[in-house]
């Protein structure tokens, strides 16, 4: 399932009817809009997706911020500038269209903006915007070349309105079940600490301790100046013994060997984290696949 389908969770029927409208941008090759929406969706849906490029773009930028980056495609742009496109050759199709396409979308990808996502949508629309977006860069530059402005354009003429029209009735049912369905879905707060995590932090940890190095030691080998202790002339204090050969100097570095003993692992923790994950996951695999 490619990472996209998290963001289409989050955005529903919207991001899906924009995703299959992408390649009808072709049609609008000579505007702005047509090459925005095009490059964009492709520029992205390409890093995201590729095996090749993700890994070093979330390298560079981080994993939370490269799974973000699917939230820079235009869909705004690519679903009204869709509308325009449709309603140039039908204004019934387009009208029509929205009001259905909107109402079966809303039922079957309705979307989830809570903190988790209940659920991932279809990922098939994901690569037919990036290979209808890349036939559409492929024809259209051959088009230009070949100066056929006229083969593959829509009919001239203003039709803002119908546009603008279809895109309202597409959008109102998300309306309608955003006001139907609004409320707090939970009573209690699914991210509190547990009653076991509690007692630990009141029981083991010490108090006003807040360094990992210091926890994981038992021992206050760096010290914390929290709130009001927090002040220019306690922190000039404690590290100008520091910057030269001294007993807190000498102490500390001693304590940093003994976590790097401690924190030692027998491969890199990433890749125990990988396969802590594959495990549970296909641990969870057998156990929908057995009998009930």
């Amino acid at each position: 399932m490619p990472l996209i389908s998290l963001i289409l969770a989050r955005y529903g029927s919207v991001a899906v009817a924009a995703l299959l409208l992408v390649p009808l941008a072709l049609l609008a090759r000579r505007r702005r809009w047509s090459a925005l929406v095009l490059g964009g969706t492709v520029a992205v849906l390409a890093i995201e997706l590729s095996p090749l490029i993700f890994p070093h773009f979330s390298d560079a930028v981080s994993l939370s911020q490269s799974r973000r980056a699917a939230g820079f495609i235009p869909f705004a742009v690519a679903l009204a500038g869709g509308a325009a496109v449709v309603s140039r050759y039908s204004r019934a199709l387009a009208l029509l269209g929205g009001l259905v396409g909107g109402i079966w979308l809303q039922v079957a990808y309705s979307g989830d903006f809570g903190l988790r996502a209940a659920r991932t949508e279809p990922s098939w629309v994901v690569w037919i915007a990036l290979y209808g977006g890349l036939a559409a860069l492929v024809v259209g530059g051959v088009l230009t070349w070949l100066r056929r402005d006229s083969v593959l354009a829509v009919p001239r003429g203003q039709r803002g309105g119908v546009a603008a029209l279809a895109v309202f009735l597409f959008v109102l049912p998300v309306v309608v079940h955003g006001v139907s369905n609004w409320g707090s879905q939970t009573s209690r707060d699914p991210q509190a600490l547990t009653p076991g995590l509690i007692r630990f932090l009141q029981q083991d940890v010490p108090p006003r301790s807040v360094v990992l190095a210091n926890l994981v030691l038992d021992d206050n080998v760096i010290p914390e100046f929290i709130d009001r202790d927090c002040a220019p002339e306690r922190l000039a204090a404690a590290v100008t013994p520091l910057l030269r050969e001294s007993p807190e100097r000498a102490a500390q570095l001693a304590a940093f060997a003994r976590l790097d003993g401690l924190m030692a692992t027998p491969a890199p923790p990433a890749d125990l984290a990988a396969d802590a994950v594959i495990d549970t996951l296909q641990r969870r695999r057998e156990l929908a696949r057995a009998p009930a």
